[in-house]
């Protein structure tokens, strides 16, 4: 359940990071909440896997 929320939205900030490189306007934010957002699920995913 977890990897499913943190797998959506790291899905939906990869979108916004995407269209905001696009549209000649990058944010560092949306790319940094990205990074977070990935490490966190691999680490859910490290931990579910050992289970």
């Amino acid at each position: 359940m977890l990897i499913g929320f943190l797998g959506f939205f790291a899905a939906a900030v990869f979108v916004t990071a995407v269209v905001e490189i696009v549209r000649d306007t990058p944010s560092v934010t949306a790319s940094l909440v990205l990074l977070a957002l990935l490490i966190v699920l691999a680490l859910a995913w490290r931990v579910r896997r050992r289970l």
